[in-house]
C-alpha cells in the first residue's frame, strides 16, 4: 500500500521538476549572448551591483567590453567594490551610484540614477537589487517589511519606467531583466515576503 508520505515525496518531485529543468538549460544548455554586439550597446546599468550577484553580473557585462553604471547602497561593501572593479577592467568604464533604493517614491534615487546617466545612452538595465527578511511575519517591523518591498519590487519599477521610455523615444534596441528567486517557487514561512517578491514581478 502506498503511504501518505509517499505520495507527496512524489508531489514535491513533480512541483520541482519543471524548475530544475530551465534552471539546468540555463546553465548548460543555452548559449552565452554577447549583450553589447546583440544590441550594440555602449552603457548597462545593474542595480544591487556591488557585491553577489550584481558584482558578477557587473563583471560578466564589463568581460564583454560594456561600461556599467553600478547602483548600489552607499556603503563600506560599495566604496571596496569600486576599487576593486576599476582595478579589474582598467579598459571599462564604471559610474557609481550610492542611494537608497527602499524609499518608497523612488524620486531621489530615480534623480541620482538620471544625474549620473544624463549623457548617455543605458541599453541594458539589470534590475538586481533585493535583500531578504527573516523571521514570523507578525515578528518583523512593519517599516522593515516595506523597505524590502521597495527595494525588491518599487525600485524596478521606478527604473525600468524610466529607461523603457528613454529607449522607446530614442529608437534604441535594449534589454531590461530582474533578478528573481527560487523562492518565488519554494516560498519559506520564515521568510514570507521574500518569497511572495519575485512573483510581484513575474
Amino acid at each position: 500500500m502506498i503511504s501518505i508520505t509517499s505520495i507527496f515525496f512524489w508531489i514535491g518531485i513533480l512541483a520541482v521538476c519543471p524548475y530544475l529543468v530551465l534552471v539546468a538549460y540555463g546553465a548548460y544548455g543555452c548559449p552565452e549572448q554577447n549583450l553589447k554586439q546583440k544590441y550594440n550597446a555602449k552603457w548597462a546599468l545593474v542595480t544591487g551591483g556591488s557585491s553577489g550577484i550584481g558584482a558578477a553580473i557587473v563583471r560578466k557585462f564589463a568581460g564583454q567590453g560594456l561600461n556599467v553604471v553600478i547602483v548600489a547602497l552607499d556603503d563600506a561593501v560599495f566604496a571596496k567594490f569600486k576599487e576593486t572593479i576599476a582595478k579589474e577592467f582598467p579598459s571599462v568604464e564604471f559610474r557609481f551610484v550610492g542611494c537608497d533604493l527602499s524609499e518608497p517614491s523612488g524620486e531621489t534615487y530615480l534623480n541620482a540614477v538620471k544625474q549620473a546617466t544624463s549623457d548617455i545612452d543605458v541599453q541594458i538595465l539589470c534590475n538586481n537589487a533585493g535583500y531578504i527578511t527573516t523571521g514570523g511575519y507578525a515578528d518583523v517591523a512593519m517599516q522593515r517589511e516595506m523597505s524590502n518591498f521597495h527595494t525588491n519590487v518599487t525600485s524596478g519599477l521606478v527604473l525600468t519606467h524610466h529607461f523603457a521610455d528613454e529607449m522607446l523615444n530614442k529608437g534604441l534596441k535594449g534589454l531590461i531583466t530582474f533578478t528573481s528567486s527560487s523562492a518565488g517557487f519554494i516560498p519559506n514561512p520564515m521568510s514570507a515576503l521574500y518569497g511572495k517578491l519575485p512573483n510581484n514581478i513575474a
